[in-house]
């Protein structure tokens, strides 16, 4: 391996490295990954303080209604939190998917430049831009790996047509089924596509066999997600809690640069490959995932977002990676390296700049500062979103030994919030400004976000958020800490 490759692979490992220490080392979760740890042990966002676990059964029921995914992480969580509850520990667990991602990366790119050089580099520049899901108690980094592992497995499987292999591969897709619904969008693709190529270089009844190992442990899998969780999940949501997020995040702003570099880079190099007879799997599989979530947008049944369709997501940087790299190799002045290097850093400003922070705790430590002051008032005020992060700390995690000092939990009131199905229940949600308490912990741009007094979802954000705002004063010094005007 050339210095330039060395030195670039190198640095991206250190920064890796060093972000992967400081996100083990921090000990506090932000909302989605308290709550996902509170329904792994059959609670929920807004349970009590020092609610007794429950057992399976509960979390499958609040994983129904508090999440948004069909439940595959929480059952597991439900079994790798009865080791140990610590922070750093339980951030093991999304890693170790990650791990497998970076894995299987490698190999597609491998496969698709057959150069070990350029694939360490690329391989270091993909987990470059999805390292924020390293560490994420979220269900986003075992997605990522499934992708992965089946994309691999359509771009080898000549030489992997084996029944017993087969029945292998089709077990694994169905176990990431249970990660998150947009892997469930990409593995249909994907099982149709096998299917094709397993018709294509079969006889009729080698077809039906091999078919038929691969696709029923896929089939019986996400008709499994929809009889236990699908069906019961978020009624009252619909198609406005997925609109909801996409109209109040910046990514909608370089979702469509980023969707339309992808089929025209795609598309030149299906036109290219098309003379020689020979279309790349990749390309036709990611073009393919990516019209079909085109068409469940179109249709309002699963608007797209990059950000947010993560399948999507590693589809389209694989694509343009190594399309790209296989395009230009030999016609630039620059190493392939450098190269590599710019894209590593203009992908991960473009895909991180919004939760760069967040990346490297600094917003978890900017709301431990002020959490830290609650201990010098008599009552605190502590918002929906911060509620499960708070219950964490002081139940499970590094103020556990420190209730009395803090005195938790009896001087802190707790607002329960919107779930994803914004609240089934007939009631409003308490606002900060309708209780009186010393000091308030909040979470600025999320704090009033939720149901009018209706009872119904309050999708006028901004403007809610503005009014809200306009009681309070932030406390000098702190992000996080207010108190009434």
């Amino acid at each position: 391996m050339k210095p330039i490759y060395k030195i670039t692979t190198a640095i991206i490992v250190l920064i890796l490295a060093t972000v992967a220490f400081k996100n083990f080392s921090n000990p506090f979760f932000w909302y989605d990954e308290s709550g996902q740890f509170f329904i792994s042990k059959g609670l929920n966002h807004y349970s009590e303080p020092f609610a007794i676990p429950q057992g399976f059964g509960q979390v499958l029921e609040n994983n129904r209604n508090f999440n948004l995914d069909p439940g595959g992480f929480s059952f597991l969580l439900y079994f790798w939190s009865m080791v140990s509850n610590s922070a750093g520990f339980l951030r093991v667990l999304p890693f170790l998917f990650f791990c497998g991602f970076a894995v299987f990366a490698y190999k597609i790119v491998l496969n698709e430049t057959k150069d070990k050089t350029i694939s360490t580099v690329l391989t270091s520049v993909l987990t470059v831009s999805f390292f924020i899901l390293s560490t994420m108690l979220r269900a986003y980094s075992a997605e990522i790996c499934g992708v992965a592992a089946c994309t691999y497995l359509v771009l080898t499987l000549k030489n992997n047509q084996t029944p017993k292999r087969l029945i292998i591969y089709g077990l694994s897709t169905a176990f990431f089924c249970w990660t998150r619904y947009d892997f469930i969008v990409f593995a249909f693709v994907a099982t149709l596509y096998i299917i094709y190529k397993l018709f294509k270089s079969n006889d009729v009844k080698t077809f039906m066999t091999k078919s038929a190992c691969f696709s029923l442990p896929v089939l019986i899998s996400v008709i499994g997600t929809y009889l236990v969780t699908m069906r019961f999940q978020n009624p009252y949501a619909g198609n406005i809690g997925y609109s909801t997020y996409i109209s109040t995040t910046p990514s909608v702003l370089y979702t469509s640069p980023l969707l339309l570099a992808f089929y025209v880079i795609s598309g030149y190099a299906v036109y290219k490959k098309t003379k020689e007879k020979t279309v790349p799997d990749l390309v036709v599989l990611s073009f393919s995932v990516m019209s079909l979530y085109v068409v469940l947008s179109a249709l309002n049944m699963f608007p797209i977002d990059v950000m947010r369709t993560t399948s999507a997501t590693v589809l389209i940087h694989t694509v343009l990676m190594t399309e790209f790299i296989k395009t230009v190799k030999g016609k630039f002045i620059l190493p392939i390296g450098i190269l590599s290097a710019v894209y590593a850093v203009v992908l991960f400003a473009v895909l991180n700049f919004f939760s760069f922070f967040d990346l490297l705790g600094i917003t978890q430590m900017r709301e431990l500062m002020a959490f830290k002051e609650t201990n010098k008032t008599d009552k605190v005020f502590v918002s929906f979103y911060e509620n499960p992060d708070v219950r964490y700390v002081f139940e499970y995690g590094k103020y556990k030994d420190r209730q009395k000092e803090y005195g938790y939990p009896e001087k802190f009131y707790f607002q329960t919030g919107p779930v994803h199905s914004f609240l089934a229940e007939d009631k409003k949600v308490i606002k900060a400004e309708e209780i009186e308490c010393d000091t308030y912990l909040l979470m600025p741009a999320l704090f009033s976000l939720g149901v009018g007094t209706d009872g119904k979802p309050n999708l006028n954000i901004f403007d809610n958020i503005s009014r809200t705002i306009e009681c309070f004063d932030k406390i000098e010094g702190y992000d996080f800490l207010f108190k009434k005007k």
